[in-house]
């Protein structure tokens, strides 16, 4: 078992969105978010397609800090 009280192994820490880029509404947005989510993922920016429901649309998601850890060999 951990040592961690029940609960707090599944609570992530928060990460700050340093940057909105929305793409608007429907499949066609949809799949722009994500195919640039993906593009920025590959080059090593942490980011992410997601529907924002602030804004009502589709947008790609870019966290604070910019460069994630390459994967380990």
């Amino acid at each position: 078992m951990s040592d961690q009280p029940e609960g707090e192994m599944n609570r992530r820490r928060p990460v700050a969105i340093e940057r909105i880029i929305p793409y608007g509404t429907g499949p066609a947005a949809r799949r722009a978010a994500f195919r640039e989510a993906d593009r920025l993922w590959n080059e090593g920016t942490a980011a992410r397609a997601s529907f924002h429901p602030k804004y009502g649309v589709w947008a790609v998601l870019i966290f604070a800090g910019g460069v994630r850890r390459p994967p380990a060999d």
